[in-house]
């Protein structure tokens, strides 16, 4: 009877903000922010109910904070800017190749007439120089960054390998973020992103064999290649989700830590060396091919180490 005596006083309602603050990984703390002070809340449930309402509407809570911890972190947000920059100038250079097409049709003619009689000079002496030089020669026609520099007649668009350089690192900032999971050590990190990168392009190589017969396949393979990076966008949140619990200023480091010593690994250490072994082992191989020998291996490591630059030069040569 008091009760209810004391409800009909209550004739209006408080509309409150209810505030979350996170403690630590196992306590939140929940605030009720009203605008005005000294009144009285009846809150009327019953006593079966109360503890499982109360760990419903935490847990939600909960739940809804990781969800923004997880959108906040600062390498989703490399990884998702890198892709979107990644696809406007994938577009970018698709425009240039297009118009760039139109005008070779024109200047092929002349163009042939202009190249011949230098590329006769230059190659005055056909003997094959050294391994050295073929390296320093072709370099930065070989390498998977610097040869996007460079203004060659590669029978594989530049946009296309665009597609898989930049396929490449948003591989190596997904797996920089998977590897916090396992182990902290930067230099097992790094040769675990080689590692990565080499089964990549492994696969890399046989789809851009597929890609070299155009038509409807090869827009299929170019179509593979931009919904890759949205999977890659996806499993990173999925990580982010594992490793939420730990300090963002660790995860910011490791991270940063990790992909920096991948880059490093293999586009400064690993891929010169392999451009040379490369080289080393494109000559006998060469032979073989030009001699029509029939050898399987030979030919099976002749398709992964395949450049048309090297092979263009040994073309010229007499080795």
């Amino acid at each position: 009877m008091g009760f209810q005596k004391f409800s009909n006083i209550i004739t209006f309602f408080e509309k409150c903000d209810v505030e979350i603050e996170k403690i630590d990984n196992q306590t939140t703390q929940l605030y009720c922010k009203c605008q005005s002070f000294g009144h009285l809340y009846l809150i009327k449930v019953s006593n079966n109910s109360m503890n499982q309402s109360n760990n419903t509407v935490v847990n939600w809570m909960a739940e809804e904070q990781q969800k923004i911890d997880i959108y906040e972190q600062s390498f989703l947000l490399v990884q998702g800017v890198f892709i979107i920059s990644s696809a406007i100038v994938y577009l970018s250079l698709v425009f240039l190749e297009y118009h760039k097409s139109k005008e070779i049709i024109i200047e092929q003619g002349q163009d042939m007439d202009n190249k011949l009689e230098p590329a006769k000079d230059a190659l005055q002496i056909r003997l094959y120089p050294s391994h050295f030089i073929m390296f320093k020669t072709n370099f930065q026609y070989i390498h998977s960054i610097l040869q996007l520099c460079q203004d060659d007649e590669n029978p594989v668009k530049k946009s296309f390998r665009f597609l898989q350089i930049s396929n490449e690192i948003s591989i190596l900032i997904l797996s920089s973020t998977w590897e916090i999971l396992f182990t902290n050590i930067v230099i097992i990190n790094a040769f675990i992103s080689l590692l990565i990168i080499l089964v990549f392009r492994v696969i890399s190589k046989i789809t851009q064999a597929i890609y070299m017969f155009e038509g409807k396949i090869g827009i299929m393979i170019i179509l593979l290649y931009l919904f890759l990076p949205v999977m890659y966008f996806f499993l990173m949140i999925l990580a982010f989700n594992s490793i939420i619990e730990m300090n963002q200023n660790f995860i910011d480091v490791q991270i940063a830590l990790n992909l920096l010593s991948a880059l490093l690994l293999v586009y400064f250490v690993f891929e010169p060396i392999a451009i040379y072994l490369r080289i080393v082992i494109y000559r006998p191989l060469f032979e073989s091919i030009r001699k029509n020998e029939f050898n399987p291996i030979n030919h099976f490591f002749y398709f992964f180490i395949y450049d048309s630059k090297i092979n263009q030069t040994y073309d010229q040569l007499n080795i």
